[in-house]
């Protein structure tokens, strides 16, 4: 059983997407598989991992990179949004202000600081919006769809 779905290559029932929506609009990159997962799971469906299955993508030649400014500011961003969208207050307060030195360091690594900056301020400039659409979802959801790394620092 897995926890989210990788959309280049997924089979979703249309019964799951009309119960639990399509993809998030605001999240068109990073973080909108986990979006939409968060949402079948609660809608009561299970992910399925199949190993056997082969895919084969093709990756453009102008693929974004993990170390683009790009990416940088979406993972960041939609990272933040995601935890306000589905999870309890106390939750997502904490997740997301310690996922914030993570999405910093990473970007700095990799020479993309101020496109993760703008993410985070972005994040907050954007959360009106994002808490008229949230939609908390069951603890049982929000507890299996966390990372080990969200669940670790809530242990702590």
């Amino acid at each position: 059983v897995g926890i989210d779905i990788v959309a280049c290559a997924a089979a979703i029932k249309k019964s799951a997407l009309e119960k639990a929506g399509l993809f998030s609009e605001e999240l068109f990159i990073y973080w909108d598989e986990d979006d939409l997962s968060i949402r079948i799971i609660d809608s009561g469906y299970t992910i399925l991992y199949c190993p056997d299955l082969v895919a084969y993508h093709r990756i453009p030649s102008g693929r974004i990179s993990m170390r683009s400014k790009r990416s940088a500011y979406y993972r960041t961003r939609n990272a933040i949004w995601y935890y306000w969208k589905y999870y309890p207050v106390w939750v997502a307060t904490i997740v997301s202000f310690c996922s914030i030195p993570y999405h910093l360091s990473s970007a700095l690594r990799y020479r993309c600081l101020w496109s993760s900056l703008k993410g985070v301020l972005d994040a907050f400039i954007g959360m009106p919006d994002i808490l008229k659409k949230r939609r908390p979802v069951r603890k049982e959801t929000w507890r299996k769809a966390a990372s080990p790394k969200v669940k670790r620092l809530l242990r702590i």
